[in-house]
């Protein structure tokens, strides 16, 4: 398949050719069919932090194409999104309510093979169904609209805005739906289409 890997810091990314993943029996592989590229991406690029070879992209969505021997309740052609973060549930760390730092099951994208390629390799229990309705390429905001979600509701009180992509996007419509009183820094209107998305949803 196709994918797009780190070369090294002065080259950045390339494209090349790479083995197609195989499921393991708790896994299945997704045909990427969207991908978004996030912030700490780039800055992972221009820090030169990740290993050569590495295939980040952790936003994605696509369709379910090959089932590991064990995972039930998912069919092939399946539109899904996927949490990137990986947990095994059981170690102390997980206990903690730190999945991503989990020493046995990797984060995808991050320090396992991501998404910007034809297909990556998905744990089932990170999968998240789409609705046959929802376009699939929708679903590569779920993660980044969950993050802001999720830090209004870590905030209990007022929030201040700074940036103007997915992740403000989601603390907007976290904002909107709560009634959290929050302050913008102005830098929404640096973008007109996030400008836009935000305003749609009541900014």
């Amino acid at each position: 398949m196709r994918a797009v890997q780190y070369v090294d810091r002065e080259t950045g990314t390339a494209v090349g050719e790479v083995p197609d993943p195989s499921p393991g029996p708790e896994d299945v592989i997704v045909a990427v069919e969207a991908c978004g590229l996030c912030g700490s991406d780039v800055h992972a690029l221009q820090n030169g932090q990740p290993e050569a070879g590495a295939i980040l992209g952790h936003e994605f969505s696509g369709r379910i194409v090959a089932l590991g021997s064990d995972v039930t309740g998912w069919a092939e052609g399946q539109p899904v999104a996927a949490s990137p973060i990986g947990s095994c549930g059981k170690c102390r760390v997980c206990a903690r309510g730190i999945p991503f730092r989990c020493p046995a099951v990797p984060n995808i994208g991050i320090n396992t093979q991501g998404a910007y390629a034809e297909y990556a390799r998905v744990p089932a229990r990170q999968l998240v169904a789409l609705p046959e309705e929802v376009p699939v390429e929708v679903g590569s905001h779920a993660e980044p609209l969950s993050v802001g979600s999720q830090a209004v509701k870590l905030a209990q009180g007022r929030v201040v805005l700074e940036a103007s992509g997915d992740v403000t996007q989601g603390s907007i419509a976290r904002i909107a739906a709560t009634g959290v009183d929050y302050a913008s820094s102005g830098a929404l209107t640096h973008s007109a289409p996030n400008f836009d998305v935000a305003l749609d949803i009541d900014a």
